[in-house]
């Protein structure tokens, strides 16, 4: 747990610094990096646990001491001593509440994808279904099996052929798997101080919808200026501004968009593992000292 929050914090601190470069790779590249970046505190947690148990690895992460007659790296030893004893006890019931609660959220949100369907009327079961409501809108939910659900407001505002780019839009959406991958940042970066979070939600979240903006494109022959004017009358349909930033960026992205720079894609890739190996080494490097201090 010591070094989840670590992580998390370290993570957090270096996110804006790590994602300036993502403006100049394709969306469908900066998803994805955003969200490995998102689960990295996880990996690097589990990658400290697995070095400290295994100490011969690695042993430059450990520094020289003994305990008796042994010395060198070796397992750190909490299970001879009360305190250690106690604080392995504390860490089990700690991480068993922490999956349990995720499990919880996991199943109240499987029971409201069990009530969504049951209020929704299917058009084409394998990809959308009508929901009853004057407004227009349109959104993909489901963790495991995502479906497309379409207002009837939606469905008698918009011609055919802009009701086939909204589908669009939203069937990358269910090819990503975005409400899962959602669920999953929402809670790996649960220990992130809040604006990070809440930076790293949001940038993912918009980079999401322009790789969903680029998905339509494709599916409907790459007419940019259709779907920027159906973009704009469902900005005015919902009452939004179209100056604001988040409208800015999608139509922008419409018009130009992004190509592939696989330079900076390995560049970000490189500063993402460099940060998680530094991590991992400076971590694992104090946790030894600390849990030595708790357990003797």
């Amino acid at each position: 747990m010591l070094s989840l929050c670590v992580c998390s914090v370290l993570s957090a601190l270096l996110y804006p610094l790590w994602s300036r470069s993502l403006s100049v790779i394709s969306p469908e590249l900066s998803s994805q990096l955003v969200f490995l970046y998102g689960i990295l505190p996880a990996f690097g947690m589990v990658f400290v646990v697995a070095l400290m148990l295994n100490p011969d690895a690695i042993g430059i992460l450990f520094y020289d001491h003994c305990h008796g007659t042994l010395c060198g790296p070796h397992v750190p030893d909490v299970e001879e001593t009360h305190s250690g004893l106690a604080l392995v006890t504390f860490s089990v019931i700690l991480l068993t509440f922490l999956v349990g609660f995720i499990w919880l959220q996991f199943r109240r949100n499987r029971l409201k994808e069990a009530m969504l369907s049951q209020l929704a009327t299917p058009v084409d079961s394998r990809i959308w279904s009508r929901i009853a409501g004057s407004s227009p809108t349109a959104f993909t939910a489901g963790l495991l099996t995502p479906h497309i659900y379409v207002s009837d407001g939606m469905v008698e505002t918009l011609s055919e052929t802009e009701l086939s780019q909204v589908l669009a839009h939203e069937q990358s959406h269910v090819w990503h798997r975005d409400p899962l991958r959602r669920f999953v940042l929402k809670w790996m970066t649960l220990l992130w101080p809040r604006p990070f979070r809440r930076k790293l939600l949001s940038q993912h979240g918009l980079l999401c919808e322009l790789r969903a903006d680029q998905g339509a494109l494709r599916l409907n022959g790459n007419r940019p200026q259709e779907f920027v004017r159906t973009l704009d009358k469902l900005i005015a349909l919902r009452g939004l501004s179209a100056q604001c930033d988040y409208v800015q960026e999608r139509r922008d992205r419409l018009v130009n968009p992004q190509s592939r720079n696989m330079f900076y894609a390995v560049l970000t890739l490189s500063g993402l593992l460099t940060i998680a190996c530094a991590q991992i080494a400076a971590i694992t490097y104090i946790s030894h000292p600390l849990l030595d201090l708790i357990s003797h």
